[in-house]
Formats: C-alpha cells, structure tokens, sequence
C-alpha cells in the first residue's frame, strides 16, 4: 500500500466517522425536540384534563348544592305543614274541652237544681 493511498483512506475514515457522528447528533437533536414538543403536548393535555376535571367537580358541586338547598326547602315546608297541622288539632282540642266544660258544667248546674241552658 502506498503512502498516498494510505493518507486517503484514513481521510476517508476520518470523513465517514466526522459524517456519522454529525448525522447522529443531528439525529439527536431532532430527537430532542420532538420530545420536548411531545412533553409540552402532554402537559397542555395534561392541563386540559386537569381544568375539565375542575369544572365538572364544581358543576356537580353546585348540583349538589342545589339539591341540598331545594330539600332543605322542602323540610322548612313540612315543618311548617306540620306546625300547622299541630296548632289546628290543639285548637280543636281546646274547643272540644270548652265544649265538654261547658257540658259539665251544665249537667252539674243540673244536679243542682240550676238550668245553664
């Protein structure tokens, strides 16, 4: 081999080593963005999911809310139909004791010889 020949091909190699070691740094880098880019994807969707989350926990917070105030609504209602219900029967207990008074005290009044018709 001559001397020339020699020079050529460790020219040569040192040429193919220079040229794949720029295309696997080329490589590299190209890999290095677009898993960056990916990564910044993933973290708008993460962040997408993160907000949707939020809002549906705060709709169905405020169903909930809704609920709770319309069935405390309801409670107040009854409550008060039953306070209601608990003054008539008192009032009509009141008027059957009046009435059942005033039979007494005509039947006593009776026996007494006094008429309270």
């Amino acid at each position: 081999m001559e001397f020339w020949q020699f020079i050529s091909l460790v020219v040569t190699t040192i040429s193919v080593a220079i040229a794949g070691t720029w295309r696997i740094s080329s490589l590299m880098n190209a890999q290095r963005i677009e898993t960056r880019d990916l990564l910044a994807e993933l973290r708008r969707d993460n962040q997408r999911a993160h907000d949707e989350i939020g809002h549906r926990i705060e709709a169905q917070g405020a169903r909930l809310s809704d609920r709770i105030d319309a069935q405390g609504l309801r409670i107040e209602a009854q409550k008060q139909e039953l306070g209601d219900r608990i003054d008539a029967v008192r009032q009509e207990l009141r008027d059957r004791i009046n009435s059942l008074e005033v039979q007494v005290a005509r039947l006593v009044g009776r026996e007494e010889g006094r008429d309270l018709s």
